[in-house]
This record gives C-alpha cells, sequence and structure tokens, in this order.
C-alpha cells in the first residue's frame, strides 16, 4: 500500500510552466548515394582488406604448386634406378630417374636424378641442366657441378689421392655438421691409407716372390756403398727428368712417347730398389727370425720405412733419402741382372 501510495503522489505532482523540456534528437540520415557510416571506402580501407588482385595470385600460386606436386609424386612412380658396373652411365637431359649408381666408371646427368647419384671409382659430373634432388657422392673419383647444374643434398667427395676428403658446403654449420665433418675426413684417411697400404704391401711381395735374385742384388749394392748409391739415384733422378723434359720441349710433343719411355723406366728402377731396400732391412732387423722369409722382411722393412717418413719435419728428408738409395741401387746393379 505505501508503494501505491507514492506511486500516485509522484503523477498528480504539477510540473512547473518554466521547467526545461529535454530535447529529442533524431538519429542522422546520410545522402542519397553516401556509404553508410563504418563502410570502408578508397580513403578509409577495413585494416584487414586484401586486394582483389592478391587473392588471385595467391589461389593462382597454390594451384600451380598442386599441380607440380601431382607432377613429381607421377614422376617419381614412373621413376626407376640405374645401375651399371664397369660401364659409363649417362642421365640424359629430360630423363628423370630414381637413383643412380655407377662402379668402375663414370656417371654424367644431365637430366634429373630423384634420389642419389653415387660414382664408385669414376668420376660424378653434374651437367648445366642436370639436377641431383638427393646426395652426390664419389668415391674416389671427385664430383664436379657444371655451370647450372644443381645438387639439393650433400656433396660428398672422397679422393684416394693424397689421402683427402673433400665434403660439400650442403652439411650444416653446426657443431653436428663439424663431427661429422671430422668423422668423413678421418674414415676418408684411414680408408687412403689403407689403400695405399695394401697396394703397396701386394707389389712387394709379388716382386719379392717372382724375382728374389734381383732383390737380392739390389739389396746387396745398397748395402755396399749407401752413400754413393744414393749421390747415383739422386743425380740419375735430376739427369733423366731433365732430358725426358727437353726432349718432349725440343719435338714440340713429338718426343712424348720417349719422354714416357724414361719416366716409366726411373719408375720401375725406383720401385724394385724400393721394394729390395725394406727387404734388406727387415733381414738386418732379426736376422734369426727374418732372415729366413723374404716376405716377413719385406713386411717388417716396409713398416720402419713408413714410419721414418711419418716423422713430422723430418718425414720428407727421410723419404728423399730412401728412394735416391733405392734408385741409385737398382740402376747400379741393372735392375738387379748384375
Amino acid at each position: 500500500m505505501t508503494t501505491l501510495w507514492f506511486a500516485t503522489l509522484a503523477f498528480a505532482t504539477p510540473v512547473p510552466a518554466d521547467a526545461p523540456v529535454p530535447a529529442v534528437v533524431a538519429p542522422a540520415v546520410p545522402a542519397e548515394g553516401a556509404p553508410a557510416e563504418g563502410t570502408p571506402t578508397e580513403a578509409n580501407p577495413a585494416p584487414d582488406a586484401v586486394p582483389a588482385d592478391a587473392a588471385d595470385d595467391l589461389a593462382n600460386e597454390v594451384a600451380r604448386l598442386k599441380a607440380e606436386n601431382a607432377a613429381l609424386r607421377g614422376e617419381r612412380a614412373a621413376a626407376e634406378p640405374r645401375v651399371t658396373i664397369g660401364e659409363d652411365l649417362l642421365i640424359a637431359a629430360g630423363e628423370v630417374v630414381e637413383d643412380a649408381v655407377v662402379v668402375g666408371a663414370d656417371l654424367r646427368v644431365e637430366g634429373t636424378v630423384l634420389g642419389d647419384a653415387t660414382s664408385v671409382g669414376g668420376k660424378l659430373v653434374v651437367g648445366p641442366q642436370g639436377s641431383v634432388a638427393g646426395d652426390a657422392v664419389a668415391l674416389f673419383g671427385g664430383v664436379t657441378v657444371e655451370d647450372g647444374g644443381s645438387i639439393a643434398g650433400d656433396r660428398v667427395d672422397v679422393i684416394a689421392d693424397g689421402f683427402n676428403v673433400d665434403v660439400g658446403d650442403a652439411l650444416p654449420a653446426s657443431a653436428a655438421g663439424s663431427l661429422v665433418r671430422d668423422a668423413t675426413q678421418a674414415l676418408g684417411a684411414l680408408a687412403g691409407g689403407l689403400l695405399s697400404m695394401v697396394t703397396w704391401l701386394g707389389l712387394g711381395l709379388l716382386i719379392v716372390g717372382l724375382m728374389p735374385e734381383r732383390v737380392g742384388r739390389i739389396g746387396a749394392a745398397a748395402e755396399r756403398a749407401p752413400l754413393s748409391t744414393a749421390l747415383v739415384g739422386a743425380l740419375s733422378f735430376a739427369g733423366l727428368g731433365t732430358l725426358s723434359i727437353l726432349i718432349a720441349a725440343v719435338t714440340l710433343g713429338l718426343g712424348l712417347p720417349v719422354s714416357f719411355l724414361l719416366w716409366a723406366a726411373l719408375a720401375s728402377a725406383w720401385l724394385l730398389g724400393s721394394v729390395a731396400l725394406c727387404t734388406l732391412v727387415g733381414q738386418r732387423l732379426d736376422a734369426t727370425r727374418l732372415a729366413g722369409s723374404r716376405w716377413l722382411a719385406f713386411v717388417a722393412g716396409s713398416v720402419v720405412w713408413w714410419l721414418a717418413t711419418e716423422v713430422p719435419w723430418l718425414g720428407w728428408v727421410a723419404w728423399t733419402m730412401l728412394s735416391c738409395v733405392s734408385l741409385g741401387a737398382s740402376l747400379r746393379s741393372g735392375w738387379g741382372t748384375r
């Protein structure tokens, strides 16, 4: 009841004549043809608006990438690996293969290799139009990338000459990449050293087994007068080497066969002399155990030769002296015939 009484009293109270009347403001109506309030215009574009041309370009690019992806999937499904042994392999321009592997020959890529390209005992060349999506690996051959060619993966080039390993710039410049690079270099050095040692021991044992008398005569010549024998070797190398160069130069290349024969004679004399000297050194190490076995004597002497040439700063001096003695002894004995 109290609430009803107050409400009746409020409506019954008269309003003074001079009381202000609140103004009623009608909403603004835009002129005909003008954009409504909040509509983006050229002067005031929407903050996140994308131009129509850019949207079209983006849609076209997405469609193109999808088409290329589908084409690559089709090429990979249709591509087959190529493998040859003892025969050069050419991936022609426009040709697409999964992987390319060559053993004992050269590999040239003018087309596309979707996987890895590997050459064992031969050269790997990526031509101007060639591309390798995976790794390019060459063992004892070398990797060459001509202008325009590309390798997406790692480039691994293991060269036996000088026991060097060349790993391309594809490895990441990080701690892991450094570890991989160091490990690859160590393995390459080990593989090169083992290959050279096995080759030397194989040739030496063959010579010792087939020509024991010649090996003995050359060793005796070296033991009788080592200093004069070394002098003969040094002079022979300098004189015959210079003579072969002069013959080739004076004859304008026509005398190259003669120069080649001179160098071949020096190489054969050095090889025979080195095997004989290693055998002699091995026999003198332990007369009771090694003297009766030419093969064991040669192996032991080869180890001594290798240790002497590995001494820091003095290894090259030791190698030069031993080589001069070997060459001189072989020449003085007539390649072991006297």
